[in-house]
């Protein structure tokens, strides 16, 4: 999005607005293993924006060199499911999302005439480890 207008709530309670120029809507997507082959998954919505800058930071005993995007991570909207394998998670807009954040990440503008995007999770299999066993699963 070459600019997009964002208002939101600051620490003090109060509606404060910016403009992101080149903006991208995407989601940062982490699992973790659970008892009896599930997966807990949780999505974070981030927006990307402007021109890229150049960061140093320390990993694993290494200093790395990295450009990157600013980023403006919505926390509070942070979506978290459990999956067992073979069920799906499938994340979308409502039927109107105009003007709201949903709107860029989920509808297509009217130039486009996309009718939206959907976000669909499947978890297809796990590997069973004893260490995720379920108790009365370990002594048989």
């Amino acid at each position: 999005l070459p600019e997009l207008p964002l208002l939101q709530l600051n620490a003090q309670g109060r509606v404060a607005g910016k403009t992101l120029i080149e903006a991208q809507t995407i989601f940062e997507f982490e699992t973790e293993a659970e008892y009896g082959g599930r997966v807990s998954v949780q999505l974070v919505p981030i927006i990307t924006h402007g021109e890229p800058v150049g960061q140093f930071y320390g990993d694993q005993g290494e200093i790395v060199y990295e450009m990157k995007k600013r980023r403006e991570v919505f926390e509070a909207l942070t979506m978290e499911a459990t999956l067992s394998p073979g069920r799906m998670l499938l994340i979308g807009p409502k039927i109107n999302c105009e003007g709201t954040l949903a709107e860029h990440f989920f509808c297509g503008s009217d130039e486009t005439m996309n009718p939206g995007k959907f976000f669909l999770i499947r978890l297809i299999q796990t590997q069973k480890d004893e260490l995720f066993a379920v108790e009365s699963q370990r002594e048989e």
